[in-house]
């Protein structure tokens, strides 16, 4: 969570010198920009995306509490990508249909997205002609006029407007029509722009990606092998150090071809990694992509937490036992802040509350620290100190501990330690580092965690009661899954259940649309917990669940370690049926491509000594 969007906003768009004209084209009024700059409003998640887009940023990290109409356009959005993953074109055609019912006709923003869809749509039927006219149309929406002649990006450009002039450079290279190499300079000319404006390095992410692979494959049709290796090495190293599997089967393919005229040695994929390895990472792909799977819908949700206050209000009285009539009063009870009519209409979906009644029922429901739509995990006007703690995340969970310790400090001297949000923040990270390192028993971990629990949240000893309505931050649910973790840890497998399934609950019967970070996580740790319990068919169910998140995110830490669940199952029942022998051997050696390729050590240790007990080599 933040102090203030509009100041964060404010203040990025003055260090990067953009004005607001700039920043508001085809996406608000200046007098619009204006009021969201100082917190009179708060924009819509389609235009808060253009607007922190535009600024180099993504807004994959926040936590959104949105009005229920925006939050069913975010899921229906969050429906098209998967249909997209999926290649399921007839059923795409549909849903664009219902987007534009849900859409306001005059916003721009939506028509270019279902301008992109349709480019998308026009690209798959070759129908390339249409294709391009889309992705213009699609441009110029929000007043974006591109010259292929003389291709310059001279403005601030949206992450769809990004999107665009990417798939519009793909339909161009397919076409056929322009010299590969003027194309060529055009995709240089993207790398060139998110080096220089893209400065949050998960929105750079997938776009140097698709750079990269682009400009190598025109070197390669261009018979300049030596330049395409740079440009393969150069993407490659950026998969693996993400943990990302964007445009994998595209860069191994083109390695494959690259093979044929330049030595495998000079290829940068990984220190351990052989050339017929690449064959089965290939195969595991196919194997398992999106469209293999049944029953993937219910897994559909965005990357970050999307909440409607509707859903909020209802869900947290009910956890409360409050009744409406209790709600309508304020916190001092001293005022009335509604009417049950209203409550009523709100808690149906029907109404949605301004800003400052949404703050007075979160505070009469004793959440009012969450008064803000747009979160994050520390609160502090300083973009540079958020991204410093989405690298400390990112260095915990994959126990880069020395360097989570010195960003940590560096973030402890800088922000307020006396805000609870940022307090729990800091003693959270400690923790997982500590852990990390020295193993804490089970029950140290977890009074540890109920303690640093109860800095946020008041009614700590309700967390035992079967379901969880109430709205939780992210950080608390990262605390709470890690309660289950302490079970879980400490061999105590039954309390382990208890507790993850209390927490899937709140995910599918709750909060549908609250992010996949904590969830992913979530299903993975079920997986192992039936695993070791030995219902290692309900495992293996966990397992794929995991494989559909991290496919339709394009993560691949759980990717491979679930495929590593999948195949210690069929070896455990392997030992009483040696028919899930075959089955195991390839699974296990699925994983172990894929550790070997994004040089997880601790996994191939734990796949070669299961190879070698059970006797698979």
């Amino acid at each position: 969570m933040s102090k203030s969007l509009g100041i964060l906003l404010r203040n990025l768009r003055k260090i990067q010198g953009i004005n607001q004209k700039e920043l508001s084209r085809g996406i608000c009024s200046l007098s619009t920009l204006s009021r969201f700059e100082s917190g009179e409003r708060e924009p819509s998640k389609i235009v808060f995306d253009a607007l922190i887009s535009k600024l180099g940023k993504n807004s994959n990290k926040w936590e959104i509490i949105l009005s229920e109409n925006d939050k069913l356009l975010i899921k229906c959005r969050n429906y098209i990508d998967y249909l997209i993953k999926s290649e399921k074109w007839l059923q795409l055609k549909e849903t664009i249909k219902d987007y534009e019912k849900l859409t306001k006709t005059d916003n721009n923003l939506n028509k270019q997205y279902i301008c992109f869809i349709n480019a998308i749509i026009y690209k798959k039927n070759i129908d390339y002609k249409k294709a391009i006219k889309e992705c213009i149309t699609g441009l110029e929406l929000t007043g974006l006029k591109i010259n292929l002649e003389k291709f310059k990006i001279n403005v601030v450009i949206s992450e769809n407007e990004l999107k665009l002039i990417c798939l519009l450079l793909e339909i161009l290279l397919e076409e056929n029509l322009i010299n590969t190499l003027d194309i060529y300079n055009y995709w240089k000319e993207i790398i060139n722009y998110i080096d220089e404006k893209c400065t949050d390095e998960e929105y750079k992410l997938n776009f140097y990606i698709i750079s990269s692979y682009n400009i190598a494959y025109i070197l390669y049709l261009n018979n300049k092998y030596d330049e395409s290796l740079l440009y393969v090495n150069k993407g490659i190293k950026c998969i693996i150090k993400n943990k990302s599997i964007y445009y994998l089967k595209k860069f191994l393919l083109l390695v494959l071809n690259l093979n044929d005229y330049i030595s495998y040695e000079l290829f940068n994929i990984s220190k351990n990694i052989q050339y017929k390895d690449i064959d089965v990472i290939l195969e595991t792909i196919d194997e398992w992509s999106l469209k293999n799977f049944d029953e993937k819908e219910i897994y559909i949700r965005p990357y970050n937490s999307v909440y409607s206050i509707n859903e909020v209000i209802r869900n947290t009285r009910n956890y409360s036992n409050k009744t409406q009539e209790e709600l309508m009063l304020s916190k001092d009870m001293k005022s009335f802040i509604g009417n049950q009519y209203n409550i009523s209409n709100i808690e149906n979906c029907k109404q949605t509350p301004n800003k400052k009644s949404s703050k007075n029922f979160l505070q009469a429901l004793d959440i009012g620290n969450e008064e803000e739509n747009y979160r994050l995990s520390v609160i502090e006007e300083d973009f540079i100190l958020q991204e410093l703690a989405w690298k400390i995340d990112f260095n915990i969970t994959h126990n880069y501990n020395e360097e989570a310790t010195v960003l940590l400090d560096l973030l402890k001297s800088k922000v307020d330690n006396n805000n609870i949000y940022n307090k729990q923040y800091i003693e959270k990270c400690e923790l997982f580092i500590k852990d990390n390192i020295t193993s804490l028993t089970y029950k140290e971990y977890k009074n540890e965690i109920f303690r640093i629990l109860s800095i946020t949240i008041k009614d700590i000893d309700k967390l035992k009661n079967e379901k969880w309505k109430r709205f939780f931050t992210k950080e608390e649910l990262r605390l709470l899954l890690n309660i289950g973790g302490s079970y879980h840890k400490g061999g105590k497998y039954e309390e382990a259940l208890i507790w993850y399934k209390k927490l899937e609950k709140y995910f599918k019967e709750f909060y549908p649309l609250s992010g996949t970070v904590v969830y992913k996580t979530l299903l993975y740790n079920l997986s192992q917990v039936y695993g070791l319990s030995e219902s290692y068919e309900e495992s293996i169910k966990k397992s794929k669940d995991c494989l559909i998140l991290s496919i339709i995110n394009n993560k691949s830490y759980i990717f491979y370690r679930a495929l590593y669940n999948i195949g210690w199952c069929y070896g455990k029942m392997m030992l009483e049926n040696n028919n899930y022998k075959k089955e195991c051997h390839k699974i296990l050696n699925q994983s172990n491509c894929f550790a070997k390729f994004y040089n997880d050590k601790k996994l191939q240790i734990n796949i070669d000594e299961k190879i070698k007990i059970w006797h698979l080599n």
